[in-house]
């Protein structure tokens, strides 16, 4: 496929239509959107995100796609999303699915408020069936979205099509409860395999999302880029964290599973990890948990550089766990109580 002037196109744009197309706006709700989207594939529902957002002809194949979905996912961050602005692709999209009368269900974070002033090319999307995603039942809420979706597939979408999905979930879900030891639903760790936490941002194989915030207003004091595009130390992203301390003058993020693991009674988290200045001082932790909230393993205070450089955890337990990265930062290390951080491949591999 070609674009006007002739060039190779993104071989992404030979997608025709997917099931779900979701659309956010980049600047604001990337890292939002990138937890809904590994929900709902991991639900097994064919997903369409905008990974790499851009005008021209990838905004007509966006428009083209959300006329073939079945569902318009829109995801809101903030009552600022939802600002008219000049060329404003993301308005455009939503205002796309309504003409087209599609099903639209807004994903809206907690703390999301719909603006007085709503464009009117908009104004149907405040009435639509939509979900609010809170930190502290955020699984619950996510089944809730999942429940929405079960709706038009079974009114909608193709009978036929459902009938082979429904039979491979049901030996995927045969398959995994083989490996669960009830009633505990804790997995065994293959000791032959690596879990990546971290590689790239698009890579469907990480485990956990990135939920875990610490303490109360710990999402207040950290801003969180799933998708940083500067420096990664391999593939195109890296993780980026913008860190504002305030008191108590300490947070953390960690990434948590639905379901605990158990770990090989040796293991390592590897990650490459470096600093925007210098000398950021922070510490990584695995199993933080409310029952073990030091964590079952944890690294001494890491002073960072600005090149990569690679750091190992060693986890000496056989605990099951639902968190496997967590990154603590305080006043007492960072004085200025202002640090960016960036983290990538970061990987638990048995020894």
């Amino acid at each position: 496929m070609r674009d006007s002037s002739g060039s190779q196109a993104d071989p992404h744009l030979s997608e025709t239509s997917s099931e779900i197309v979701l659309c956010y706006r980049h600047e604001t709700a990337a890292d939002f959107a990138y937890i809904v989207h590994q929900h709902l594939t991991s639900c097994a529902y064919c997903v369409f995100w905008d990974r790499d957002h851009s005008a021209g002809n990838w905004q007509d194949h966006m428009l083209a796609l959300i006329q073939s979905a079945q569902v318009v996912v829109v995801v809101l961050v903030s009552s600022n999303d939802l600002a008219l602005s000049h060329e404003d692709y993301f308005l455009e999209e939503i205002t796309h699915a309504l003409r087209c009368k599609k099903i639209i269900i807004p994903i809206m974070r907690e703390g999301f408020q719909w603006p007085d002033n709503l464009p009117s090319e908009i104004t149907g999307l405040k009435h639509q069936h939509g979900v609010v995603i809170s930190h502290r039942s955020r699984e619950s809420d996510l089944q809730r979205l999942t429940s929405l979706l079960d709706q038009p597939r079974k009114g909608v979408l193709s009978r036929r099509w459902w009938m082979v999905a429904g039979i491979a979930v049901a030996v995927a879900l045969a398959t995994a409860l083989l490996a669960i030891q009830l009633p505990t639903f804790i997995t065994e760790m293959n000791t032959a395999s690596p879990l990546t936490v971290y590689s790239d941002v698009t890579d469907q194989n990480a485990i956990g999302n990135w939920t875990l915030y610490m303490p109360e207003n710990g999402r207040e004091m950290i801003m969180l880029d799933l998708s940083h595009t500067v420096r990664p130390f391999s593939g195109h992203t890296a993780v980026r964290l913008t860190i504002q301390l305030t008191a108590p003058w300490w947070c953390g993020i960690g990434t948590t599973m639905p379901n605990a693991r158990r770990l090989p009674s040796q293991a390592t988290l590897g990650l490459w990890a470096r600093g925007e200045r210098g000398n950021e001082q922070i510490q990584v932790k695995v199993g933080v948990s409310e029952q073990f909230p030091e964590g079952l393993a944890q690294s001494p205070w890491l002073a960072l550089s600005t090149d990569w450089q690679r750091y190992e955890i060693p986890v000496l337990t056989d605990q099951a766990v639902t968190n496997l990265f967590t990154v603590i930062a305080d006043r007492a290390h960072n004085p200025s109580g202002q640090l960016t951080v960036f983290f990538d491949e970061i990987v638990l591999m048995a020894k």
